[in-house]
């Protein structure tokens, strides 16, 4: 039993639309891994010196997307952080004290803000943009990290942090998260698998014998 050419046709047109109607189950959300850069200022909390010193600070987090909030479901969690100052002798802020999403208001970006602590108990905040990543509850519509990625650091600061020099005081945190993941699109193998079965499958159903049913009136 042969496949007339425009049969076949329209069978390889319907392949090929049930290959990409599945992309996006194809691509399933994993953990997200992020960078963290930029620059923040201190002062001297000891001394009456009203002259800020700017210092770079640099880190990693890593985010997953289906992460779930007891107060606003699920709407993605950062589940590991490294924060630090590189120029000062602060420990490393790397333990996750509170997390939550920012109510967007009027003419105010989405955002997402995290407070941290580091071995010494200092204490250290960081507010962050979520660009085309949203939640709404009750009609608000708030910042999330189900599809972040990426964002302009705006806001943070610190407690009063003991250093060699003096108690400083950080704060005017600017900088930004970038991405270290590749695209979303499936990777080739997976693809030519996924595809593969669907020839089988098809063909199986092309070939199959079909069944003519006649009423006897």
């Amino acid at each position: 039993m042969g496949i007339k050419p425009s049969g076949l046709k329209k069978w390889l047109i319907s392949l090929v639309g049930m290959t990409i109607g599945f992309f996006p189950f194809l691509a399933i959300a994993g953990p997200m891994s992020f960078n963290i850069s930029g620059q923040a200022k201190y002062f001297s909390s000891n001394t009456n010196d009203n002259n800020s010193v700017s210092t770079n600070f640099s880190g990693a987090m890593t985010v997953d997307p289906t992460g779930s909030s007891q107060n606003f479901g699920e709407i993605g969690q950062i589940t590991s952080i490294t924060f630090s100052f590189p120029d000062l002798s602060i420990p490393v802020f790397d333990t996750i004290a509170t997390q939550d999403p920012l109510v967007a208001q009027i003419d105010e970006p989405l955002a997402y803000s995290v407070n941290l602590k580091n071995a010494d108990n200092d204490t250290a905040s960081l507010s962050f943009t979520t660009p085309n990543s949203s939640g709404t509850l009750f009609g608000t519509e708030f910042g999330s990290l189900t599809s972040f990625s990426g964002g302009t650091i705006f806001q943070g600061q610190t407690g009063t942090i003991s250093t060699a020099s003096g108690d400083i005081i950080l704060q005017n945190f600017t900088g930004k998260i970038t991405s270290n993941n590749p695209s979303s699109v499936p990777e080739p193998a997976t693809l030519g698998i996924f595809s593969l079965g669907l020839l089988f499958i098809g063909a199986f159903i092309r070939l199959r014998p079909h069944t003519q049913v006649t009423l006897i009136g």
